[in-house]
């Protein structure tokens, strides 16, 4: 569970708080959002907290007078094309999903991960430097003396944008997102993205990062991450069990992982959630304005 973020919005400026199943005890324990240590695209429960926790429900705190956002991206050019001049929540919400659609591919249709990267944070003097040697760069003031590159940029500057390995390969719209043509191994998807990383590397001198987390099989254990955890069923205080999927997974976007829940009641259903964290439940709560209180 992360911050995840696009289009200038984080799950953080809504967030309330949430629970979470601790599993060294059984007990739930409830964080808000200082407690979550919410960054770009991070969260204690993808550093300290990662593997210990699953989380059960989410509340979100959301404005009745909204502040909409349309100069991130090209929201207000997709915007300007449909013709309309006075946007409201749903017209920035299908200006956003036109835009994502015409970029990214459908896991329905094209296996994927979505976002398979983050974008790296790197020294102010590090991006100048690439800035001076490609002026098209995209750059981002990221604070403290530090710039965010876009990732999706620099993987098809190092070339590997469109790049086919037949059965999988690098998106030929969206360099951030590595696709599976229908017959790859989690392996083979895991190389590919040491390659991207490696290249990226030697052409720019940038560090990316994985955005997703690895999940697959290996005897009798999965590797998640750097960490090699038994592969047993959980089980939620109703008796609820959720079996560990092996396949690879993302841990930030909203592509979902199938896993089997099985309950003493009834036969075993196929449900889709939020890969890492188990998100069960969401809560909305709406905040009142100045305008709304007396």
């Amino acid at each position: 569970m992360q911050n995840i973020g696009a289009y200038g919005v984080e799950i953080k400026d809504n967030f309330v708080e949430l629970e979470a199943y601790r599993l060294a005890d059984g007990e739930l324990v409830t964080f808000d959002r200082e407690a979550c240590q919410f960054g770009y695209r991070e969260s204690f429960f993808k550093r300290a907290g990662k593997d210990q926790y699953v989380i059960v429900s989410v509340t979100f705190r959301l404005d009745k007078k909204h502040i909409l956002n349309t100069s991130y991206g090209t929201i207000s050019q997709e915007l300007e094309q449909m013709g309309i001049l006075e946007p409201t929540i749903n017209d920035v919400s299908n200006a956003v999903i036109a835009i994502r659609s015409s970029k990214l591919p459908d896991p329905k249709v094209l296996g994927n991960a979505g976002s398979f990267f983050k974008n790296p944070v790197v020294a102010k003097e590090l991006a100048e430097k690439i800035k001076k040697d490609f002026p098209d760069a995209a750059v981002y003031p990221a604070g403290d003396g530090l710039v965010k590159l876009a990732a999706g940029w620099l993987i098809e500057k190092a070339g590997l944008k469109g790049y086919d390995a037949g059965t999988h390969g690098v998106h030929d719209k969206q360099a951030l997102v590595l696709v599976n043509k229908g017959s790859a191994t989690g392996k083979e998807i895991f190389d590919l993205s040491t390659k991207v990383l490696q290249s990226v590397k030697e052409k720019f001198g940038v560090d990316l990062e994985r955005e997703v987390n690895i999940l697959h099989h290996t005897d009798r254990a999965i590797l998640h991450g750097d960490h090699a955890l038994e592969e047993r069923p959980f089980q939620r205080p109703d008796r609820t069990t959720i079996t560990p999927p092996l396949c690879i997974c993302a841990s930030s976007q909203y592509r979902p992982f199938n896993i089997e829940i099985q309950s003493t009641s009834h036969e075993p259903t196929h449900h889709s959630v939020f890969p890492t964290s188990c998100l069960l439940h969401t809560h909305v709560q709406q905040r009142a304005t100045p305008a709304n209180v007396e």
